[in-house]
């Protein structure tokens, strides 16, 4: 009798092991999203996607020529991200933390993409484009004891993927990635499975996890066979092996030709607003409203004469900024004069949706000048601008100098950017209203290094940015204005990357500043920076730090879940330990000094968790701070006009 149980056994785990073979597994994969005779029909695949990242909103679209070539293009604070890969190299651009401008990829990056050029997923065709395959048993993943398949592409690179055994869909993929220049894992969940037009199954939705930063993906529309350009893979100045797949665009219309005018953007009395573009050869265009944009993407429709119109759905009393997309490029609206400047770029335009706010334009308001200031920096040995404000009646000769607000820009943005955004706008129309008093303001150029946002953490660019507002920029502000030198008359603020300077180098010069205006302030990126605190820290304070440093050395926010919102970036014991040893001298009794530190964020904004550890922070030292915190919103243009609109009415008062 045991000898037969014995036997039974063996031959019931014999039976499940040979159930249970990769190829099998993978082959109800297949057959669960549409079939290998239909899967192999597919030659192209277009996507339209919402990018949902840090509680904001960015239109993405994704180009596959099947097994030959790959595109994703994302819009995220006025820049464009890039990637593109064939079946040889690639190049991207990657502005947070990455090049700027067309770059190609290395080796590990390429490796970690190339299989992106496989429409549906590598496991449907991997025998064929030389992977392999191992089913490592099964697994639980968000409940599902999933079967774990670990693919390894041609080129060496793994993935694993793990399976539905019920559904038979891919549930999960990991793998090692790059984020900001560090190796980190990538974990990304699919989900909402439907059937396309053409007749395969794909994931519309996917949460991808990196560590301290997440996205999710939601698919809008897919395309399968559409025709797509191979010139949309190049990269600047080379050729791809991609074959086009579009017929050849019609001769240009010589009436438009001529630059007959279009009124473009045009505001309605019911505030939707009408774009137009003139390109008869193109053929697909819509206006990008990007990372930070404020409405929706819109799809826009030709018209004989080859004029492009969109229309939005009523807006806001705003100001929005936005470019088109013609044919996969980027392009501002050449009928609108109004650009928006970012780092080192010209690549959107902006409007005013006119309302009761104080940064729209009054006529019979009294307006202020804003001059612009170049100088060569010998820190970072390189020309550099920033922009002054002087108020409506100023006068030079003013026996009572006037307070000055040196104003910070976020990351990507520029010098002007605060100017293009109104704040000079919303000075005149407080100051005009008595709610205000008369001041200079100064924004000038944020990043401490000549690499500019590349090196947002780069430990010397608050050491650098601190060393160029107070020996470069400050000695001309009191040189050529009539300018308080007092920190008494002195505030300091800025929205994300400027809130973080505020907090980080303005609190550790009370001897320069008094006022202290944090608008989403990223605390994080700063925190990573040198301490430019006088004195520094003592050195068990550092000790402290470095010790949590090591102890936790890749801190991992929690898993980010459809629907939800990251809300402790960069949060953590070492933020908590580096706090004391970037503001060491920072207590109740030198906290004497400060006038007003207030504090801002959306309640949708991913640094709501090092918010609430700076307080506990402040807390604990006895500091008296203000903080707002507004619900439903992110980290937007938007909420940081109102932070400006309130703070400006607080200080030097």
């Amino acid at each position: 009798m045991k000898t037969c149980m014995i036997a039974l056994i063996a031959l019931i785990s014999t039976t499940t092991l040979k159930a249970q073979t990769a190829d099998e597994v993978i082959a109800k994969h297949i057959a669960a999203i549409g079939g290998k005779d239909k899967q192999s029909q597919v030659k192209t695949v277009y996507m339209e996607n919402t990018m949902e990242a840090m509680g904001n909103q960015s239109p993405n679209k994704v180009f596959i020529i099947n097994g030959k070539a790959y595109r994703s293009e994302s819009d995220m604070m006025g820049q464009t991200m890039v990637q593109v890969v064939n079946d040889k190299s690639g190049w991207a651009i990657m502005p947070f933390g990455g090049p700027s401008t067309p770059t190609a990829m290395t080796n590990d990056d390429y490796k970690a993409l190339a299989d992106a050029i496989y429409a549906g997923d590598p496991l449907i065709t991997y025998s064929a484009n030389g992977g392999k395959v191992e089913l490592s048993g099964q697994e639980k993943v968000n409940g599902v004891n999933a079967y774990k398949i670990k693919y390894t592409s041609k080129l060496g690179y793994e993935t694993t993927y793990y399976i539905d055994p019920t559904s038979n869909y891919i549930i999960e993929s990991v793998r090692q990635g790059n984020a900001m220049g560090q190796t980190v894992t990538v974990t990304t969940t699919y989900s909402d499975y439907k059937k396309t037009d053409f007749g395969v199954f794909m994931p519309f939705a996917t949460n991808t996890d990196m560590g301290q930063f997440a996205f999710k993906l939601n698919t809008k529309k897919i395309e399968i066979n559409k025709d797509i350009d191979a010139k949309v893979f190049e990269m600047p100045g080379q050729s791809t092996a991609a074959t086009s797949t579009r017929p050849a665009a019609p001769a240009a219309n010589p009436l438009l030709m001529r630059g007959s005018a279009l009124v473009s953007p045009e505001v309605g009395p019911d505030h939707r607003v009408t774009f137009r573009f003139a390109a008869p050869n193109a053929t697909q265009v819509s206006v990008n409203t990007g990372f930070m944009g404020g409405f929706p993407s819109i799809t826009m429709q030709k018209d004989a004469q080859g004029v492009w119109t969109g229309t939005s759905e009523p807006l806001q009393p705003e100001i929005y900024q936005y470019n088109f997309i013609v044919d996969g490029a980027r392009v501002t609206d050449p009928s609108n004069t109004r650009l928006m400047t970012s780092y080192h770029r010209k690549d959107l335009s902006y409007l005013l949706v006119p309302g009761d706010n104080a940064w729209t334009p009054v006529p019979e308001v009294p307006h202020g000048a804003v001059a612009q200031h170049v100088y060569h920096s010998e820190v970072t040995n390189e020309d550099r601008e920033f922009y002054v404000y002087t108020p409506p009646g100023y006068d030079p000769k003013r026996s009572q100098p006037y307070p000055v607000l040196f104003l910070q820009h976020g990351l990507s943005e520029d010098a002007m950017s605060w100017i293009q955004q109104g704040a000079n706008t919303t000075l005149d129309n407080l100051i005009h209203q008595g709610k205000a008093v008369p001041m200079i303001m100064v924004a000038s150029l944020g990043y401490g290094t000549a690499n500019g946002p590349a090196d947002i953490d780069a430990p010397e660019m608050q050491q650098n940015f601190a060393r160029m507002l107070i020996e470069e920029v400050m000695p001309v502000i009191y040189k050529q204005y009539n300018a308080s030198t007092k920190a008494a008359d002195h505030a300091i603020a800025g929205l994300s990357m400027g809130g973080g300077q505020t907090i980080f180098m303005g609190l550790n010069r009370l001897n320069k500043f008094a006022w202290f205006g944090g608008f989403s302030a990223a605390l994080v990126n700063w925190a990573h920076s040198i301490s430019v605190a006088q004195p520094p820290a003592p050195a068990e304070v550092v000790a402290a730090a470095k010790a949590a440093e090591t102890a936790n050395p890749a801190p991992q926010p929690p898993r980010f879940q459809a629907g939800t919102i990251m809300r402790n970036f960069g949060a953590g014991p070492v933020f908590e330990a580096r706090l004391p040893m970037l503001l060491p001298n920072l207590n109740a009794q030198s906290a004497k000094q400060i006038k007003l530190l207030w504090l801002g964020i959306g309640g949708d904004d991913p640094s709501i968790e090092t918010h609430k550890q700076l307080k506990a922070f402040l807390d604990a030292k006895g500091v008296k701070y203000t903080y707002l915190e507004t619900p439903n919103l992110g980290h937007v243009w938007p909420l940081w006009h109102r932070h400006l609109e309130a703070f400006a009415q607080l200080i030097f008062k």
